[in-house]
């Protein structure tokens, strides 16, 4: 090595001060309020764990989440690109700092009449030294792509567990919708009875037995639309499931009612959203791959070290060893503008993630806003639907007994039906709304199936920052 390269050898280290440039990401600070709009309470316990569709106590939607989180097909494209993520994070590890390799030959020479084998082996390694961190950013920029590809894996955990769960809720809505249908026109098959045995005996007009015998008509007409979102249901849930829809057809096909979730979630304080979220957790890590993409683009400003090497081994064989130095010169407003763009990048990444923050809390104060509105309508409701059945029951008894008209009696009925109707779609709203509700603020994204647990630890690293 001569003396003019390990000045140049000394002076390289002596700047690189053995530190990595461009900044160190640090999670910008948010203003958020201390608690949330509507929230009756600010407790909130192991959300990334909360399995919070087994609070309905329904085994059913309990074994059809099992399968789902096991088998849907848009799960296991995210849990690959993970994969693929990781892969990037090996590459990007200290043996991208070495290139280079071996080469050997073989070949048989004759000159003058005289054979002779010639062989030989070369081995050319070079090493590059991350004298401005540029790996170790790549490194972050990796790790962070990692963090990246699993959180948005945890996402999608999360809309799948809220689409099956809403499709769950539509099944029972419309098993409930058919029942009430079913109930209508076996009531209204009883007037029409009344009134057919009344004809019989007194003069009573066609008008009002045709009258009666089309509302009946009118009612069974509404069933196969009932039937219809009981089928459309069951097929979302098998998309989901990736089963045929034969075989969940046998399962779904036993009515039961809708579901009814408990009144109280708790919903913690705004700022946890920043770990309970996996959006918000995406965000973070996407914001912290593109504050390492500027220590990249900085590093490459600055002067590069490779240390070449070179062994030949034949009958003779050489040695050579030795540094080269590059100055970036020629292309160095290209490397400037490419150092811009990451800055901008950046910023622009810092801007989703906030934007991600304001989103998930106004969601949540959303939600909590639409539960209490729907648990309200519910329980008055209830209430309407208990008085107008009352009524029914005594205009029925009353028109047998000729006191009241059939146009009274289909009045009431009317009524009894829009409102038993009313409360149907009233505790769906609440069902679904106290689902997103528990989605928003982030509950039991970590949630893995059986077969997914043993590969489940970089969720659980991460679940822990």
């Amino acid at each position: 090595m001569t003396r003019y390269a390990s000045a140049v050898f000394a002076a390289a280290l002596s700047v690189a001060g053995c530190s990595a440039v461009g900044p160190n990401f640090i999670r910008p600070d948010i203003p958020l309020q201390g608690r949330f709009a509507f929230a009756q309470e600010n407790a909130l316990e192991a959300a990334a764990n909360a399995k919070w569709w087994t609070e309905l106590q329904d085994p059913v939607l309990d074994g059809l989440m099992e399968r789902a989180l096991s088998q849907n097909l848009e799960l296991k494209v995210a849990v690959s690109r993970i994969e693929q993520a990781r892969a990037q994070l090996r590459a990007a590890g200290v043996s991208s700092q070495f290139s280079g390799g071996v080469d050997a030959s073989a070949r048989a020479q004759i000159s003058d009449g005289n054979y002779s084998d010639v062989s030989q082996v070369s081995v050319a390694p070079v090493f590059v030294l991350d004298l401005f961190g540029e790996n170790q950013r790549r490194r972050e920029a990796a790790a962070a792509g990692v963090d990246n590809a699993v959180f948005r894996a945890a996402a999608g955990r999360l809309a799948l567990q809220l689409e099956l769960v809403s499709r769950y809720f539509d099944l029972r809505y419309f098993q409930e919708l058919e029942a009430l249908r079913l109930r209508s026109i076996s009531n209204q098959r009883d007037v029409v009875s009344a009134i057919r045995e009344r004809a019989k005996v007194q003069d009573e007009s066609r008008l009002t037995v045709s009258r009666s015998e089309a509302e009946l008509q009118l009612r069974r007409s509404l069933i196969p639309q009932a039937r219809q979102g009981q089928y459309a249901a069951v097929l979302s849930i098998a998309t989901l499931l990736a089963e045929p829809q034969e075989d969940l057809s046998a399962q779904l096909s036993v009515a039961k009612p809708q579901p009814r979730p408990p009144h109280n979630i708790s919903p913690g304080v705004p700022a946890a959203l920043l770990k309970n979220r996996p959006d918000v957790r995406a965000a973070e890590a996407a914001l912290a791959s593109a504050v390492a993409q500027i220590g990249i683009s900085e590093a490459q400003l600055y002067p590069s070290l490779r240390l070449n090497g070179s062994l030949t081994v034949t009958q003779g064989g050489s040695l050579s060893v030795g540094p080269t130095f590059s100055l970036p010169v020629f292309d160095r407003k290209a490397r400037l503008a490419g150092r811009d763009v990451a800055v901008a990048r950046a910023a622009e990444a810092e801007l989703f993630w906030r934007n991600t923050v304001l989103v998930g809390v106004e969601e949540v104060q959303l939600g909590l806003s639409a539960l209490e509105t729907s648990d309200k309508q519910v329980t008055t409701l209830t209430s309407a639907v208990s008085k107008f059945r009352d009524v029914a029951s005594l205009s029925t008894e009353a028109f047998r007994l000729q006191a009241i008209t059939y146009i009274e009696v289909l009045d009431v009925e009317e009524s009894l039906n829009q409102s038993e109707l009313q409360l149907i779609n009233a505790r769906r709203t609440y069902a679904s709304s106290w689902a997103q509700l528990n989605v928003a603020i982030g509950q039991g994204w970590q949630t893995l199936s059986a077969e997914d647990k043993s590969s489940s630890s970089q969720a659980t690293i991460l679940a822990k920052k």
